[in-house]
C-alpha cells in the first residue's frame, strides 16, 4: 500500500511541475 501511495505522490509531484513549466513558457512568450 505504501508503494502505491508514493507513485501517486510522484505522479502529482511530476504533474504539478510540468504544469509550473508550462506556466513559466507562457509567461516568457
Amino acid at each position: 500500500m505504501d508503494e502505491y501511495i508514493d507513485f501517486y505522490n510522484n505522479e502529482r509531484i511530476q504533474t504539478k511541475m510540468s504544469l509550473t513549466l508550462l506556466e513559466k513558457r507562457r509567461q516568457a512568450e
